[in-house]
């Protein structure tokens, strides 16, 4: 028995070369030369019944494929696939800067470089861009080996807030004077140098004397992060006031001045206990003796002037006496009088002698002198002239007895008439004692809180005038 056998030529299956992939990635395979193919089961090929699956080996692997031709032959081959480690990227440690500063990130374990896309970097290309994010970030790097394989890291940048630095509100002083700044919210401190400065400018408070308005400038740090911020302050200067006490003056022994100062809001005189009072601008003086007065003036800012004023203080003059020759009264002095009738200024009457005949009445004629420096004195009271027998007929005046003359107190007035008015002044002419309505015959009058001195006794009777000088002792 004869059969005829056909002989196929053997199918060549080719699994292609050997490759390379980095762990994780993945590589397709391409088998060749036959019409369906098998590889052997693997969980790291993405189909075993396809010419091209991929494969995802995690270590060296070969995978075996089985090819069968149209005539049913098969043939096989293989294809190893090795694996290469990944390069150790490493984004480097977390790290931190203050806000509005940056940090340079440092990549290494490659070759090449590819950042994550982030507006915050300088640059993506490289392995040590400037990261100058404001709030916390994780930057993330792609680094490329000579293999070509990548390997991937991130690092976090987070940011530190600056210290929250202040120097105080602006504020002014008063020229000449000093003050102390005053810096807050750091843990030390740098003041830009200046030279009104009079402290070491490495503290919170340095002292300054500045002499025109000047801004400082303060850096402060948070020793902890080292972080800075800065602040400033603005010292203005107020004007000094501009005090006067007034011109130098004078006033006559026993008077009183009234000082004025200007040009402040409150005041402080020295030499108090020879003024009204120490603490107003106006206050009045009694020195005794020449005296000059400072004042101490501050303005509604506080600010400080001084000035001073002198006081000249005259001695009266000597009294001036009267000499009585005739019908004339003299003054002891030439110029400088000033005649007085029961008290009051006899207008005009300014020279050095006074004729009482044409003054025509009953009274009491005294006399002021006032000398070169104003300062005035009255006659005593030894030459007081006591007129009483101008225009009175004989028949007419009415009689009155003053006893005892001297008294010690109680002085009696006999007379036959109705007295009207009763006054008894000094020898100067002050009023001191009136009684009205006195009835004829003897009444008392009580001079015993009078001092003891001489007095002019003046009893008016309608039109008739008697006037008697008495004597307490």
């Amino acid at each position: 028995m004869e059969m005829d056998v056909t002989l196929f030529t053997l199918t060549v299956v080719n699994a292609g070369p050997d490759d390379k992939v980095c762990v994780g990635d993945s590589v397709q395979l391409g088998a060749s030369g036959a019409v369906s193919y098998v590889w052997n089961a693997s969980p790291s090929l993405s189909s075993t019944t396809i010419p091209n699956p991929y494969a995802f080996p995690t270590s060296q692997t070969t995978y075996t494929v089985t090819g069968t031709d149209g005539n049913g032959c098969t043939d096989q081959d293989q294809v190893t696939i090795s694996t290469l480690s990944l390069p150790g990227v490493d984004a480097g440690t977390t790290d931190s800067h203050c806000d509005g500063d940056s940090t340079q990130l440092f990549a290494t374990g490659a070759l090449t470089w590819q950042w994550d896309p982030h507006p915050d970097l300088s640059d993506l290309n490289v392995s040590n861009p400037w990261a100058s994010n404001t709030v916390d970030t994780w930057f993330v790097v792609n680094g490329t080996d000579v293999n070509g394989c990548t390997g991937v890291d991130s690092v976090e940048i987070t940011i530190d807030p600056l210290p929250n630095v202040s120097a105080g509100a602006n504020f002014s002083i008063c020229e000449g004077d000093s003050t102390q700044l005053t810096a807050t919210g750091a843990d030390t401190y740098q003041w830009d140098s200046h030279p009104t400065f009079l402290s070491p400018t490495n503290v919170s408070n340095p002292w300054v004397k500045p002499i025109v308005p000047t801004t400082y400038d303060v850096e402060g740090t948070n020793s902890t992060t080292g972080c800075q911020n800065s602040a400033s302050v603005t010292v203005s200067l107020n004007p000094l006031p501009t005090i006067d006490a007034g011109i130098d003056t004078a006033m006559c022994i026993g008077d009183s001045l009234q000082l004025m100062a200007t040009g402040g809001v409150t005041y402080i005189w020295d030499n108090g206990g020879s003024l009204s009072s120490n603490i107003v601008a106006d206050p009045w003086t009694y020195t005794t003796a020449d005296l000059t007065y400072n004042v101490d003036a501050y303005d509604a800012n506080g600010c400080f002037g001084e000035d001073s004023v002198h006081v000249t203080v005259h001695p009266l003059p000597s009294a001036p006496a009267i000499l009585q020759v005739g019908e004339w009264l003299i003054s002891s002095y030439t110029t400088g009088n000033q005649w007085y009738f029961d008290g009051s200024l006899i207008p005009g009457e300014t020279n050095d002698s006074l004729n009482w005949v044409d003054q025509g009445l009953n009274g009491v004629y005294t006399l002021e002198y006032t000398d070169g420096n104003g300062c005035s004195e009255f006659n005593t009271g030894a030459t007081v002239v006591i007129i009483d027998n101008i225009g009175i007929e004989e028949n007419s005046a009415f009689e009155v007895n003053l006893y005892p003359n001297p008294t010690d107190a109680i002085l009696n007035i006999e007379t036959a008439e109705y007295i009207d008015l009763l006054m008894v002044t000094s020898m100067s002419g002050q009023v001191l004692l009136t009684r009205q309505d006195l009835n004829a015959g003897v009444q008392q009058l009580d001079l015993t809180n009078l001092p003891d001195g001489t007095y002019v006794i003046q009893m008016i009777h309608e039109e008739k005038v008697v006037t008697r000088q008495v004597v307490k002792q």
